[in-house]
C-alpha cells in the first residue's frame, strides 16, 4: 500500500510519535509518503531521508504568553475551520497525484477523505478538564471532537485501554462513530530501549515545544540552580536547543533519536515539559520514575497530565 503520513505542526510531538508509525508501516513493505510543513517535516525527513516529502501546511497557533491558552485557541476558532477545509482540500489533490492507498494523520482534522480509507491518530477525544469551565461548555466541545474525529475511518489512540497515561483525555465523551484503536504508547525510541543502562549522566534537559517555548525553557536554565555541573563530577546533557550557550551543558541541538535514547536511559535525572509524547516517550524507556516533568505556561493539557503523573506509580514498561 502506498501510505501518506502527515503530523501537525506544533511542537515535535506529532512528528516524533508519526515516526514510530512510519517504521512499523516500513517494516511491513508499505511505501510512505510524509507531507507536513516546518520543524515537524523536518524531524521526519531527518529520520527518514529516503522518503518521498510533500508540503502540506496545518493549523498554527497564535499563542501570546499574556493570553490563556484555551481563550487564544477559542479566539482563533474561525481560522481554526479554516484551515480544516483548506488541508481537506489540498488532501484531495496529494491523494489524485500520488495515488495514494491510506491516510494517516496526528491530530490534523482536515485529512479525512472519500477516495481512500484514513485514520487519525490523537490522544484527545475529551476536553481538557478544565476545573472552571461550565459543563455545557464542555459538552459542547465533546460533542465537536467527536464529529471532528468521525469523518475518519479509524481512530488510533497512544495510550492502554485503560487510559493509564492520558486519563480522561483518552475516553470519549461522546460517540465517536470512527472505530476506535487503542495500541499503547508510541515511541519512536522503543527500538533502542537496552537492559541496565549505566546512569552516568547527572542530568539530562529535553527541550520539547514550539520554537518560542523551547527558547524560554533554555532561557530558564542559566539560574543558578540550574547549572549542575558547578556541583557534581557527572556531566549534564541539554537536547533540543536553540540557542546552546549553556556552559554548564554538553548541547546537542540536533540529536538522533538513537543518541536521544542513549542519554534519556543513561541519566539520573530527566527534565522537561509534560507534553503526552514526552511521558510516552519516558514510559517506554523506563525513566518516568526518574523524571521531573513541569507544565509549559498556559498548557491546560499539561497541567493535568503533569498532576495526572504525580498521583500515579507507573509499571516499568515491558
Amino acid at each position: 500500500m502506498r501510505i501518506l503520513i502527515s503530523p501537525l505542526d506544533w511542537g515535535l510531538g506529532h512528528a516524533s510519535r508519526s515516526a514510530a508509525v512510519v517504521k512499523h508501516l516500513l517494516a511491513h513493505h508499505n511505501e510512505v509518503l510524509l507531507a507536513g510543513s516546518g520543524d515537524s517535516l523536518q524531524l521526519l525527513q531527518s529520520e527518514f531521508p529516503h522518503l518521498p516529502t510533500v508540503n502540506l501546511s496545518s493549523f498554527s497557533p497564535w499563542v501570546p504568553s499574556w493570553l490563556p491558552l484555551p481563550l487564544a485557541i477559542t479566539l482563533q476558532l474561525p481560522y481554526f475551520f479554516f484551515c480544516i477545509l483548506r488541508e481537506h482540500m489540498a488532501l484531495r489533490r496529494v491523494v489524485r497525484e500520488h495515488n495514494i492507498d491510506m491516510v494517516i494523520s496526528d491530530n490534523r482534522y482536515g485529512l479525512y477523505s472519500s477516495s481512500c480509507p484514513t485514520a487519525i491518530i490523537t490522544h484527545q477525544l475529551s476536553p481538557i478538564p478544565w476545573t472552571s469551565c461550565p459543563a455545557l461548555i464542555r459538552h459542547v466541545v465533546s460533542w465537536g471532537i467527536a464529529r471532528l474525529l468521525s469523518k475518519f475511518n479509524f481512530c488510533i489512540v497512544p495510550d492502554f485501554p485503560d487510559h493509564r497515561l492520558a486519563g480522561s483525555l483518552s475516553t470519549a465523551s461522546c460517540r465517536v462513530k470512527s472505530r476506535l484503536f487503542y495500541v499503547g504508547p508510541l515511541s519512536r525510541y522503543a527500538e533502542y530501549k537496552v537492559k541496565n543502562a549505566p546512569l552516568d549522566i547527572y542530568s539530562l534537559h529535553i527541550i520539547t515545544g514550539p520554537r518560542k517555548t523551547r527558547r524560554e525553557y533554555e532561557s530558564s536554565l542559566n539560574a543558578p540552580l540550574t547549572q549542575p555541573l558547578t556541583t557534581h563530577d557527572a556531566p549534564s546533557v541539554l537536547i533540543g536547543g536553540i540557542d546552546n550557550n549553556n556552559p554548564n551543558y554538553n548541547c546537542y541541538p540536533n540529536a538522533s533519536a538513537p543518541e536521544i535514547a542513549h542519554f534519556i536511559q543513561r541519566a539520573q535525572h530527566v527534565y522537561s515539559h509534560s507534553g503526552y509524547t514526552t511521558i510516552m516517550d519516558l514510559y517506554i524507556l523506563n525513566a518516568l520514575d526518574r523524571a521531573v516533568l513541569t507544565p509549559t505556561k498556559g498548557q491546560a493539557e499539561q497541567v493535568y497530565l503533569a498532576s495526572l503523573l504525580a498521583e500515579k506509580t507507573m509499571p516499568d514498561a515491558q
